[in-house]
């Protein structure tokens, strides 16, 4: 049986933290109580969400792409790593979905007129969407199934204890195999393709935090 996910104490601190922060941002930025309707507080909200689920999005995907992936790829085991990956993903991805969500939620909310320029950033960011969801329901189970076949004849013939990759001498034998040889191809196919998706989800999120930051009047 999979272990219970539990949130230690120091994660719902922090949420407490923010929360606390959050209000007192906007109780100094109304100048009293009273305030609320004539200081757009309101209409700062959507942007506030917007700003900050975008924030949340590409720093998360530039950690999992840059620094989480290098790390555990050359410090841990190949299966030991897979299995992580196999549990970071799915939620990785989800998360990415409910954000970019959000993102093109609030941008939509603000914008009543749609000039070119605005319908290209919301072209970018429905492009980012696409990808994560292509992601989350097609490409990332499929590659995650068919790696985890490629570690059942690994075990079989003891090479997953290395890491990085498979030691040349039992990658040789193990690609005279015919089964190894599809799922290896299956996998290079579907690991590849996930790759370019996030890729290409996180270059249109680069061209929409310029749009974000060439509209900023000061910081």
């Amino acid at each position: 049986m999979a272990p219970k996910f539990e949130l230690p104490f120091t994660q719902p601190s922090h949420v407490v933290a923010i929360g606390c922060a959050l209000l007192l941002a906007i109780f100094l930025s109304t100048s009293g109580y009273g305030a609320w309707d004539n200081t757009g507080v309101w209409r700062t909200v959507p942007r506030m969400c917007h700003v900050l689920a975008f924030s949340m999005l590409l720093g998360m995907q530039f950690w999992v792409s840059f620094v989480a992936g290098v790390v555990m790829y050359t410090n841990l085991p190949r299966h030991t790593f897979g299995y992580i990956q196999s549990k970071l993903f799915p939620k990785y991805f989800q998360i990415s979905t409910i954000l970019i969500t959000i993102v093109v939620g609030t941008f939509v909310w603000e914008h009543s007129k749609w000039e070119w320029k605005t319908m290209l950033q919301g072209g970018m960011l429905v492009t980012s969407l696409l990808m994560i969801v292509l992601n989350l329901i097609a490409l990332q189970p499929k590659a995650t199934r068919v790696m985890f076949e490629k570690h059942l004849i690994e075990k079989e013939e003891q090479a997953g204890d290395s890491i990085g990759k498979v030691d040349d001498e039992k990658l040789k034998s193990l690609m005279e195999m015919k089964k190894y040889r599809e799922l290896s191809s299956q996998f290079i196919r579907l690991h590849s393709l996930s790759a370019i998706a996030n890729l290409i989800a996180l270059c249109t999120e680069v061209v929409h935090l310029w749009y974000l930051v060439s509209n900023l009047t000061t910081l």
